[in-house]
């Protein structure tokens, strides 16, 4: 984890406490010793050759790539809902005043003035 990924977490809205143990969670994934390997004591007589299987790439219960997948997809929920909300309001055409619609509030602000001074 480097600074870009710090700063981005805090910016997302990450606090020091949350940032912090994310960061551990990811040393302790990048620190897991490496297997060591068994030699093999036994000759094993050689086997038919079977066509090769495709390998499946391994998923990773890695804590943090699971909590960024899930933020990106809530980011990406909320910017679909900021859109659309943009949209609709762009679509609405302006209220217009009339004539009649000033005078009234001319008046409308006038009569209450009068009121209020008697």
């Amino acid at each position: 984890m480097n600074l870009n990924d710090v700063t981005a977490l805090a910016q997302a809205g990450f606090t020091k406490e949350d940032i912090i143990k994310i960061f551990t969670a990811v040393q302790q994934v990048q620190q897991v010793p490496p297997v060591q390997q068994v030699q093999q004591v036994q000759q094993v007589p050689p086997v038919q050759q079977v066509p090769p299987v495709q390998q499946v790439p391994s998923v990773q219960n890695n804590p943090f790539e699971t909590m960024l997948a899930a933020m990106t997809g809530k980011i990406d929920d909320l910017t679909r809902t900021v859109q659309t909300s943009n949209i609709m309001m762009s679509q609405q055409p302006a209220p217009v005043n009339t004539f009649e619609d000033v005078m009234a509030e001319i008046i409308g602000a006038n009569a209450k003035e009068d009121n209020n001074g008697k």
